[in-house]
């Protein structure tokens, strides 16, 4: 995966991934709009034929955008793992169940 920064201010940031489903983007974009620290975020995919994605972040004044969605993925890996486990271990019980 490309990442290239195409605009950066102080408060806000638009990114262009290469190699990127927009699928990850709409998760991200739907925590980071829920977040205070945030005005407005989207992603979108310019074109259907090429590879390409992009996300736009603008902050509240003080805030940097780049720490803000680092941030945000941190949380959706925790809450993936957290599902992870939960997922395999209702598979062992419903498994171990299966074999007595």
């Amino acid at each position: 995966m490309e990442i290239n920064v195409k605009e950066r201010s102080n408060n806000s940031i638009l990114l262009q991934f290469k190699g990127l489903d927009i699928g990850f983007l709409t998760l991200l974009v739907s925590e980071l709009v829920n977040d205070k620290r945030v005005l407005n975020a989207y992603s979108r995919k310019p074109h259907l034929l090429l590879d390409e994605t992009e996300l736009y972040v603008l902050c509240k004044d003080g805030f940097n955008p780049i720490e803000v969605i680092q941030s945000k993925i941190e949380e959706i890996k925790e809450r993936f793992s957290k599902l992870r486990k939960e997922v395999e271990s209702s598979i062992d019980e419903k498994v171990t169940k299966a074999g007595s």
